[in-house]
């Protein structure tokens, strides 16, 4: 008993956390329901606190950390300063026990059968990441059934046969890979942290770890909860700036890799260029326009707007990409009041 209780895991559930304690204690419940595991605690659940610029960690979550890690199955750590959502990735990870990895949201729900399903797949295939398909939820915790078959074709998991996902750099050009439902081998993981600058950063992380040699395998099985809702970290907007930049320095040598990599930037570097604009920063925003994979729409009016900001003076760019973004505002409204009742 003793010697099974001080085994290492063979999964670390790390979840990274700053005040969303009532999400909070459902994730670490279903994380700790796994079912069909050689030992209890062959999974650890470690939850990771991030901390306020001004008030440090939140105290009521604080407190029910430390009650909850009498549990010798879940520890708890908390950050020594500020790490966003990013570094406490990266802390997560640092800290993990276990051979593989697992980073749900706090608002995310992990489904019974979810970690012994994926590691019987890592065990017969010998792969370095393991990843499923998920359910979407709504806010309050209800499964949303279109809302999930659209984020499955979306992101390609449709049309992804299962198994190994050779060669896996197209598909996670495509955004098929969901970091909340994705086994990744913990001493790869480490090799390449995360980027600390971006709010999205795990399709640059995964392109970097097939980029160096990983293997992946997909089960097409639902089995996690992604919460969608407007505290999530990315509701006030993606970096694509600064995603953009990443992305752009990563090659894509095979052909579907190229057309894949061309397909994802051309729809976010238009966004990239603007919120490069709103930052100020001139040169990359020009990068951006003259890079080969921004679109070339002569017609599209938005397109021949930002070159213009991105020729005038700094305070002149933002106070015209401020208006364009007003008036970009006003139509999205003024259809929202002609549009019929449903």
């Amino acid at each position: 008993m003793t010697a099974a209780r001080h085994a290492a895991p063979r999964l670390t559930v790390g979840i990274p956390t700053r005040q969303r304690l009532a999400l909070l204690r459902e994730a670490v419940a279903a994380a700790l329901a796994q079912t069909n595991l050689a030992r209890a605690d062959e999974v650890e659940v470690l939850i990771s606190q991030d901390v306020f610029p001004a008030t440090g960690p939140d105290a009521a979550l604080l407190a029910w950390c430390r009650e909850a890690a009498a549990d010798g199955r879940i520890r708890h750590q908390v950050a020594p300063r500020p790490l966003g959502l990013a570094g406490n990735w990266n802390a997560v990870i640092a800290a993990a026990r276990g051979e593989f990895v697992v980073i749900p949201g706090d608002d995310d729900r992990l489904l019974p059968e979810f970690a012994a399903t994926l590691l019987a797949a890592a065990d017969a295939h010998g792969a370095d990441v393991v990843f499923s398909d998920h359910f979407v939820m709504n806010s309050a915790g209800e499964r949303d059934e279109a809302a999930t078959d659209e984020r499955t074709r979306q992101f390609a998991r449709a049309t992804l046969p299962p198994g190994p996902v050779a060669p896996a750099e197209p598909w996670l050009w495509r955004n098929a890979v969901p970091m909340l439902s994705a086994l990744v081998r913990t001493d790869f993981a480490r090799r390449f942290p995360f980027h600390e600058d971006l709010n999205t950063p795990e399709l640059e992380f995964f392109l970097r770890l097939a980029q160096a040699g990983a293997s992946f395998v997909f089960v097409p099985a639902r089995l996690a909860e992604y919460r969608l809702h407007d505290a999530a970290a990315t509701a006030a907007g993606l970096w694509s700036d600064r995603l953009a930049r990443r992305l752009l320095a990563l090659p894509a040598g095979q052909p579907a890799a190229q057309e894949a990599k061309t397909t994802f930037l051309r729809g976010l570097l238009p966004n990239a260029v603007s919120r490069a604009l709103a930052r100020g920063d001139k040169r990359l925003a020009r990068e951006f326009l003259e890079s080969k994979y921004y679109p070339r729409d002569a017609s599209r009016l938005s397109a021949w707007a930002l070159r213009f900001c991105a020729a005038l003076p700094g305070s002149a760019a933002r106070s015209l990409r401020r208006v364009m973004c007003a008036a970009r505002d006003w139509r999205k409204e003024r259809r929202g009041q002609q549009r019929p009742s449903l």
